[in-house]
C-alpha cells in the first residue's frame, strides 16, 4: 500500500515480530524484578527460531506471534475488549492458529475467567468449523493445505486423525534420523 516494493512487506513483518518483545516485557514486568524483564525481552529477540521465521518470505502466521503475546498480556490484566480484538486479528492471520486459541480458551477457563474461557474456546471451535467446512472449501484451499502437508494421511481431518492413530507409517516419519538429532 505504501511502497511498490516487496521489501516493505518484509520490513513490516520484521517490525511486527520484533514488537513481541514489548509484550514479553510487559508480561514479565509484573512477576520479575529488574533487570529480568528486559533480559527476557532480549532473549525473545535473540531466540534463533524467531530469526529463522524472518529469513524467508512473508508468512502471515509470523504476525500471529506478537498478537497472541499481546492478547495474553491483556488477558492477564483482565482487559477483555483488547483481548478479544487481538484474538480476532490472530484468527484471521492463518487457519492453523485457531487451534492454539482453543487451547488458550481452556487455559483461560481454569486460570483467569470461566466465562471468557468458554467464549474463547467455543469461538475458536466455531471459527475453526466455519473455516474448515465453509471458507476454505469455498475458496478451493482444502483442509490445512493437506495435499502437500498431510495429504499422505487422508483427504479430510477425520481421515488424517484416523490414519495418524492407526498406522505405523506415522512413526517412520516422526522418528527419522534428522528428527532425532533435532530432538
Amino acid at each position: 500500500w505504501f511502497f511498490d516494493n516487496v521489501r516493505a512487506l518484509l520490513i513490516f513483518q520484521t517490525l511486527v515480530v520484533a514488537s513481541g518483545a514489548i509484550a514479553v516485557y510487559l508480561l514479565s514486568y509484573k512477576h520479575l524484578k529488574k533487570p529480568f524483564p528486559l533480559l527476557i525481552s532480549f532473549l525473545y529477540l535473540a531466540y534463533p527460531a524467531v530469526h529463522f521465521l524472518l529469513l524467508e518470505d512473508f508468512h502471515p502466521d509470523n504476525i500471529a506471534i506478537p498478537l497472541i503475546l499481546f492478547a495474553f498480556y491483556f488477558l492477564q490484566q483482565k482487559k477483555f475488549l483488547p483481548y478479544y480484538i487481538l484474538l480476532f486479528l490472530t484468527i484471521i492471520t492463518k487457519e492453523e492458529i485457531i487451534l492454539s486459541l482453543g487451547l488458550l480458551g481452556i487455559y483461560t477457563y481454569f486460570k483467569i475467567d470461566k466465562k471468557v474461557g468458554i467464549i474463547t474456546a467455543t469461538g475458536s471451535a466455531l471459527f475453526f468449523l466455519f473455516d474448515m467446512y465453509i471458507a476454505l472449501p469455498y475458496f478451493g484451499s482444502g483442509y490445512f493445505r493437506t495435499s502437500w502437508v498431510l495429504g499422505q494421511y487422508g483427504d479430510t481431518p477425520l481421515e488424517i486423525i484416523k490414519t495418524v492413530f492407526t498406522t505405523p507409517k506415522v512413526l517412520e516419519v516422526l522418528f527419522t534420523k534428522q528428527n532425532m538429532i533435532f530432538f
